[in-house]
C-alpha cells in the first residue's frame, strides 16, 4: 500500500521548523555581540519559549576579563526586547513572558501550562534577620537554596562559582545566593518544560 503525504503540511512544518532555527541563530548572534569574547560563548539549550514562541530562550557560558569561562547563565531574546540578561531589570518579566506566570511566580490562570509546571515559589528575602558569622570557606545557604547541593538535579552555572568562592573563604552576600537560586530555578523551568521532569 502507497503512503500519501500531504506536500502543503510538509512544507508548512519545515519552514517552521527553519524560522524557528533562524530566530535561534538570531539570538546567539546577538548574545555573543555582548560578550567580552564572541567567539568564545558558548550555548546550551536555546529554543523558543513554551507561552511565547517569539521569545528565544537559553544559556550563555563567556569568558571574563581573565579569560576564563564563569558558567552557564540564563538570558532571553526577541526581536522587541533585545537580549536580556540575569543583571537586567526586565529578567523576571521575561521569565513571566516565557512561562506564563504573573509577577509574583504563581501560574496564569489564562496559561494552558498545568499545575506540574509551575514557577518555584521565589525565595524568602532575608533582609529581616541576622544570620550568625560562619566560619571561612564553610558553604552555606538561602531558604532551600545552597550552591554547593551537587545532588540537585539543577545543579551547575552560577552554582559552581558560589561555592568555590565560599569554600576558598570568599564573601558571598545574600545577593549573590538570590541570583543563584533564580538561575537554578531557570534551568529547573526549562527541564521541566523540556519534558525532563522533576
Amino acid at each position: 500500500m502507497k503512503r500519501h503525504f500531504r506536500l502543503p503540511g510538509l512544507i508548512a512544518l519545515c519552514c517552521l521548523a527553519a524560522a524557528c532555527n533562524s530566530e535561534v541563530r538570531q539570538a546567539e548572534d546577538a548574545v555573543r555581540r555582548a560578550m567580552k569574547d564572541p567567539d568564545a560563548t558558548q550555548f546550551r539549550e536555546v529554543s523558543a519559549c513554551p507561552d511565547d514562541p517569539a521569545l528565544i530562550r537559553g544559556e550563555y557560558n563567556s569568558k571574563n576579563g581573565y579569560g576564563a569561562y564563569v558558567g552557564f547563565q540564563p538570558f532571553y531574546h526577541a526581536a522587541d526586547t533585545g537580549v536580556v540578561l540575569l543583571s537586567d531589570d526586565q529578567f523576571s518579566t521575561m521569565t513571566s513572558r516565557c512561562y506564563g506566570t504573573d509577577a509574583a511566580g504563581g501560574i496564569d490562570i489564562d496559561s494552558p501550562v498545568d499545575e506540574t509546571h509551575s514557577a518555584p515559589a521565589p525565595l524568602p528575602l532575608a533582609a529581616d534577620y541576622e544570620a550568625p558569622p560562619e566560619p571561612a570557606g564553610t558553604p552555606r545557604c538561602l531558604g532551600d537554596y545552597c550552591p554547593c547541593d551537587t545532588a540537585d538535579p539543577d545543579y551547575g552555572g552560577a552554582d559552581e562559582t558560589l561555592c568555590q568562592s565560599m569554600k576558598h573563604g570568599e564573601d558571598v552576600d545574600d545577593t549573590m545566593l538570590s541570583a543563584g537560586a533564580t538561575m537554578r530555578d531557570v534551568r529547573r523551568q526549562i527541564r521541566t518544560f523540556d519534558g525532563g521532569g522533576s
